[in-house]
């Protein structure tokens, strides 16, 4: 596919400019900051800003998420670049939707690795309201998700979540990008 490329690994990452470009209004369902939380005491860690609880469909800040997710990432991941740590995060974002009920509802259509992408894109729309994602196209060993509306890590925390759907698959996948902005683009997942 043409005009895809790799993710910028090692490139630096402007932190405090993503988290300004985040909404007020954005929030994320607490499953993930929850899931965060436990394993930084898992590792014996400290997140500096999480909260001392999280619920799990309660609406949480998505600046907060966001600022969780560096943490944890320098944290887990400190001989590794931010956006590397990043992914590694995101890959790990389905066992979190696991964790509960509507997220073992919504997996329990990936049949296959069409469907674990279609499951991952109905995640994405009940986690954090406003954004959208879709299948553009399917393939044989890949497919196209249409992505926008995610304003922070898309170019590497989300990258990570869609692998994190093919290993939960059983496959060892790819994923590249074509951004249209700093929150939208498609991601061509093969595998």
């Amino acid at each position: 596919m043409r005009d895809f490329v790799d993710p910028p690994w090692d490139a630096p990452l402007d932190v405090a400019l993503e988290l300004r470009r985040i909404p007020e209004s954005g929030r994320q369902k607490g499953m993930f900051l929850q899931a965060l939380q436990a394993e930084a005491q898992r590792r014996g860690a400290t997140l500096p800003s999480a909260r001392e609880r999280y619920v799990p469909f309660q609406g949480y800040p998505l600046r907060e998420h966001a600022q969780l997710l560096v943490e944890a990432a320098q944290a887990f991941y400190a001989d590794v670049p931010l956006r590397i740590g990043l992914r590694r995060l995101g890959r790990g974002a389905v066992s979190a939707l696991l964790e509960s009920t509507v997220g073992k509802v919504v997996w329990s259509s990936a049949t296959d690795p069409h469907a674990a992408l279609e499951a991952m894109t109905k995640a994405y729309q009940i986690s954090m309201p406003g954004c959208a994602a879709s299948i553009e196209s399917r393939y044989a060993r890949s497919a196209v998700v249409r992505v926008s509306g995610i304003p922070f890590f898309l170019d590497c925390h989300h990258v990570g979540c869609f692998e994190g759907a093919m290993r939960a698959m059983g496959l060892e996948g790819s994923v590249q990008l074509r951004l249209e902005s700093f929150s939208s683009g498609e991601l061509l997942c093969a595998w």
